[in-house]
């Protein structure tokens, strides 16, 4: 049964030990996810890994459209949301609608993610945090954990 890790990093040079981290452990980089508002982090890392740069295209179209529509419900988050990762692209289809449906945390939930930590999450993107998501199975799970904790999340 797959379960579905989040950490949440504050600094870039957790985000990247954490991401290396993750590839030491087996994970392919295909298979890690991460949202943030800092598009430009994203873009560096997805350079240095050899992944899929994040969608960043109009308002109307793409990821990154998918997911201003996900976030456009909440005052704060008025600038650009990335994302880049399978995970993530389930988050940003998830549970969009009018009003409160419009939220992260909503989407978040859309992938099983408990309503309160899926706010809670939320709240980090909304304070410029990174959050790196990925699926495994419960012999790995102790693993992301202490890497997560090892490599600075904030939360998991």
């Amino acid at each position: 049964m797959a379960i579905l890790m989040v950490g949440v990093f504050e600094a870039e040079a957790d985000l990247y030990r954490s991401i290396k981290g993750l590839e030491e452990l087996g994970f392919k980089k295909k298979d890690i996810s991460m949202i943030s508002r800092n598009v430009d982090v994203l873009k560096d890392l997805s350079d240095i890994a050899g992944t899929k740069n994040p969608e960043t295209g109009p308002a109307s179209t793409g990821l990154l459209g998918t997911l201003r529509t996900v976030v456009s419900g909440l005052d704060v988050l008025t600038e650009p949301v990335a994302a880049v990762g399978p995970v993530a692209q389930r988050a940003a289809g998830a549970g969009i609608g009018n009003g409160e449906e419009n939220s992260l945390a909503v989407a978040l939930s859309g992938l099983g993610i408990p309503q309160e930590d899926a706010r809670a999450y939320e709240s980090q993107v909304e304070a410029d945090r990174f959050l790196v998501m990925l699926e495994c199975d419960e012999e790995q799970q102790q693993e992301v954990e202490a890497l997560f904790k090892e490599t600075g999340a904030l939360y998991i």
